[in-house]
């Protein structure tokens, strides 16, 4: 069956106790983008509750629809010194638990990158610390799974990773230095897998 270039995949999942994480398969060919509100948001959604209209976005996705797929089309790759020397230490990090990534992941996250950075539009445009911590975090970690035993030096480990090398030794796993992380999403990611590690025994990227 061929798929034809303006079709476009996007799965969602509501983890509870009764689901599973993907599969690593899964998770080779996808990016994971995880949806959490903030104490703000909900006192706003709150106070400010009303019905939602779709009508102001009806026909909006046709407009951008053929631009959207010459994007998708590109194949350009961006990579960069730093970026090189960040997942050769991610990768090393998650092979100790079996869970490094591989060819198509390195590919996909330099196109991810790239269009990041060529691509934003906004105003408040990420800086190339946030675009590598967003690649971090939605395609290198949602990999991590198992016992605080096998992965508790391996969270440790990462975690270091998520600091200016010159602080990565004096920085210990805790909430009180994740202000000072240079890649902020994945060191609380990092920090709340290994919190669920010790008070469960058992971890996962997938948090009910």
């Amino acid at each position: 069956v061929k798929l034809p270039d303006n079709l476009f995949i996007i799965g969602t999942i509501n983890v509870d106790e009764t689901t599973y994480m993907f599969s690593p398969k899964v998770l080779d060919r996808a990016n994971v983008i995880e949806f959490k509100i903030s104490s703000e948001e909900m006192k706003s959604f709150l106070s400010e509750m009303k019905e939602v209209d779709c009508s102001g976005i009806v026909g909006r996705v046709a407009e951008m629809g053929a631009d959207f797929v010459e994007l998708a089309r590109r194949k350009d790759l961006d990579k960069d010194d730093v970026v090189v020397s960040t997942l050769n230490s991610f990768f090393d990090g998650l092979k100790a638990v079996n869970a490094e990534f591989g060819y198509r992941s390195a590919a996909e996250i330099f196109r991810f990158i790239s269009f990041a950075k060529h691509n934003d539009d906004t105003d408040n445009k990420m800086s190339i610390n946030e675009i590598i911590d967003a690649a971090i975090v939605q395609k290198l970690l949602p990999k991590l799974h198992g016992s605080r035993k096998k992965l508790d030096p391996a969270l440790k480990g990462l975690w270091k990773l998520c600091f200016k090398v010159e602080d990565r030794d004096t920085l210990q796993i805790n909430r009180e230095n994740l202000s000072k992380a240079i890649y902020k999403e994945s060191a609380d990611k990092i920090l709340r897998m290994y919190e669920s590690a010790n008070a469960n025994g058992f971890t996962s990227f997938a948090e009910a």
